[in-house]
């Protein structure tokens, strides 16, 4: 009989543990002090010889950025990944960027970022649009609504670059290129059509400009909508026309990624920031490159 209160009495006990979990499963307590794992990264630094520290929730991610060594070949630099285990119960959310000259430590950018919700990590992006300019979050433009498209906003921050430019995005249908032999002049206008029209200032993001892979709907198969570009300069002059070419190589063109699913092309991102990067005086505006990618479709 006394064995049988006993198991009777470990089994109230044990629910009792289980139903006191159940409760608090889920919520904060300090015996849990769930950390978040925060790292910050660079996407892009205007002025080479810059260097900057970074601070989270007064837990210091980064002593030096951009890191430069030497493995023997040469000089090399890269962006390192720094990660910090913030404690949850002591987040101040505050990021402070710091901008390291003549030993001193200068406070560059303050801004607070909430990531106390982020379990699996988080990565802060960050930014130094063009020299001298202090250093800035980056967060991708609003995504478009419908999977065949992608939302995109662009800059530029080489020097050599004009001031101010005004940039025309032309679509073409693909498959009308191809049989044109890639000239732009002889595809007929239904076939190409400005999607859009942005002035860009050098160090600053463009307005949000939506990309339709599906422009030009084909019912015996679609392969996405090709986009070029050209660019003036802000007396009105024009710096560099579309061009068009079978290489990807020799082409002055806007690629965010894409896909074909049941014939019909999709945006791989939601929206993306893309930087046009400097090549020669004869192409001041090479192909853009994707710097940040948002969701998943």
């Amino acid at each position: 009989m006394k064995a049988i209160r006993y198991i009777l009495f470990l089994v109230l006990m044990g629910l009792a543990i289980c139903f006191t979990a159940c409760q608090t499963d889920g919520e904060y307590t300090p015996s849990m002090d769930r950390v978040t794992p925060v790292k910050a990264e660079f996407k892009y630094i205007a002025d080479p010889d810059a260097r900057f520290a970074v601070e989270y929730a007064g837990v210091e991610l980064s002593d030096t950025l951009p890191y430069i060594f030497n493995n023997g070949l040469g000089t090399v630099r890269f962006d390192s990944k720094k990660t910090a285990y913030v404690s949850e119960n002591s987040m101040s959310n505050l990021l402070r960027v710091y901008r390291l000259e003549n030993d001193e430590r200068i406070v560059d950018m303050e801004a607070q970022v909430d990531v106390s919700a982020v379990s699996t990590g988080f990565t802060i992006p960050s930014a130094q649009l063009a020299a001298d300019s202090p250093v800035q979050i980056l967060s991708v433009p609003e995504a478009a609504t419908d999977s065949s498209s992608t939302a995109v906003q662009f800059f530029y921050g080489d020097p050599s670059q004009p001031e101010e430019v005004d940039i025309t995005i032309l679509a073409v249908d693909q498959y009308s290129l191809l049989m044109k032999s890639y000239n732009l002049n002889n595809v007929h206008d239904t076939m190409k059509a400005e999607v859009g029209e942005i002035n860009l200032q050098r160090g600053e993001l463009s307005e949000r400009v939506v990309l339709n892979f599906y422009q030009f709907k084909n019912p015996s198969g679609q392969a996405a909508a090709k986009f070029y570009y050209r660019v003036y300069d802000g007396e009105g002059t024009l710096l560099q026309d579309y061009k068009a070419a079978s290489s990807a190589t020799n082409a002055a063109e806007i690629k965010p990624e894409s896909a074909v699913r049941n014939k019909i092309p999709y945006a791989t991102y939601k929206s993306a920031i893309m930087q046009f990067t400097y090549k020669d005086t004869s192409m001041q505006f090479a192909s853009p490159t994707e710097l940040l990618k948002g969701e998943k479709w």
